[in-house]
């Protein structure tokens, strides 16, 4: 986890050198969807290292969504756009807090304790949805070809047996598919 949020921090703001744009009348210097270029140069430059594919996929989600809870914050978000990103992030969702409390600590500027006050409140939203739906981001060791192949009939009783090896992986009973399918098949035995 921790590589992956270094990797992330490290690649961030990369984009921001091809997105930098002038505003003529004021002279302000915006960065508008650098994260989107930030997330191709950390695919194209961490496709190398072999990292593996999983592990990349999940540096370039957090490069491309690390701004996403700033801009929460800044158009107060409704509960459904804050579980749509709960979802998209799924058990990254708290490295990405990690990192946008960094990148909001290392910018600051004006009015920086209101908008860090601000920033938090969302931030704990954030959290207390994850924490209602982590499970659903939990995937099942087993399928249901799985419980065919030990012998169990199509019908019902496969997806029961599929949602109990389930709660026993959320309740940190079971952590390998090998453990889930001895259970089955001491269950079947019995």
């Amino acid at each position: 986890q921790t590589v992956i949020l270094k990797w992330a921090g490290l690649f961030h703001d990369t984009g921001k050198t091809l997105s930098k744009t002038i505003d003529p009348d004021t002279g302000s210097i915006h960065f508008y969807g650098h994260e989107r270029f930030s997330a191709h140069f950390a695919q194209e430059k961490l496709a190398t290292l072999g990292l593996g594919k999983k592990v990349l996929k999940r540096i370039v989600r957090l490069v491309q969504e690390h701004l996403a809870p700033l801009l929460l914050t800044l158009s107060e978000a409704k509960p459904k756009t804050l579980r749509k990103l709960v979802f998209t992030m799924e058990e990254d969702l708290p490295l990405l807090l990690l990192l946008a409390e960094a990148d909001t600590q290392a910018s600051r500027g004006k009015n920086f304790d209101q908008r860090q006050k601000k920033m938090h409140q969302c931030l704990r939203q954030l959290l207390t949805i994850y924490e209602q739906e982590r499970e659903s981001f939990i995937k099942p060791l087993i399928s249901g070809k799985d419980l065919l192949t030990l012998g169990l009939e199509p019908g019902p009783q496969i997806g029961v047996m599929i949602r109990a090896v389930h709660q026993r992986q959320v309740n940190g009973e079971c952590s390998s598919r090998e453990a889930a399918l001895d259970w089955v098949l001491s269950l079947i035995h019995i």
